[in-house]
């Protein structure tokens, strides 16, 4: 297995500690001050590590399958992906991407590509400075969410061209350069506007040959998601 680059990955739970903390102390009543705060971090961020493992783990194999069958088509990528969540059903895991790297002189042909999978009008895109979708700028290669499992809570993120935004693109250079698996700063999840809170796996796929670089497997890990359900199953109101 390929080294995986942490620094992003600690920040991120570095910060997850602080949030926890605030989180649990914002939710408990007065009655139920006996609760060790110090204890209840600890859990919820060993639970997000154990996740962490597990999921770079599944992205960084779907990484090395793409770069055996290239080809893959949308159902199949799907049922890749719902075998393998059988077995690592996790809240925190928001979604599994698959990002090509897409030259501009082929863009037409990749958008019209998505609009055939059933995709009315796909576009690449980005956010402006309103934050809402539009149409990407041009740009020498894009790489734009094109498979993403499950789709229904992540329709928004179709077609969102990651470097288009500076923590995304700053991580696909890290991980292009060291050819490994790295991870986002924290971010604000495409999927969810507003107080999100999570980072990005990305593992890149090359062609048999090893030099060209096909794009990337990709794992949202929606940090949100797994503090509430560390909540919920502690039935922390």
């Amino acid at each position: 297995m390929r080294p995986t680059r942490l620094s992003g990955v600690l920040l991120v739970l570095g910060l997850v500690g602080t949030i926890i903390s605030s989180t649990i102390l914002f939710s408990i009543d007065a009655d139920r001050r006996e609760i060790d705060f110090e204890q209840s971090s600890n859990s919820v961020l060993s639970d997000i590590q154990t996740t962490f493992n597990i999921h770079s783990e599944l992205i960084e194999q779907l990484a090395a399958a793409i770069s055996i069958s290239p080809a893959i088509t949308r159902d199949q990528f799907a049922r890749l992906i719902a075998t393998a969540e059988r077995a690592h059903s996790h809240p925190a895991i928001r979604a599994v991407e698959w990002i090509p790297a897409i030259r501009n002189d082929l863009r037409g042909e990749f958008e019209q590509r998505a609009t055939t999978d059933g995709f009315e009008n796909f576009q690449i895109t980005q956010r402006d400075a309103n934050s809402r979708l539009v149409r990407a700028d041009d740009r020498s290669e894009y790489y734009p969410v094109f498979y993403v499992e499950p789709l229904k809570g992540n329709e928004a993120a179709v077609g969102f061209d990651l470097a288009s935004n500076s923590d995304r693109l700053a991580a696909i250079s890290s991980s292009i350069e060291s050819r490994s698996q790295v991870a986002t700063a924290p971010i604000e999840l495409v999927q969810r506007q507003g107080s999100s809170f999570g980072f990005l796996i990305f593992s890149p796929a090359y062609a048999r040959d090893g030099e060209k670089l096909l794009g990337f497997a990709l794992g949202v890990f929606d940090v949100d998601a797994s503090v509430g359900a560390w909540l919920r199953d502690h039935q922390v109101d």
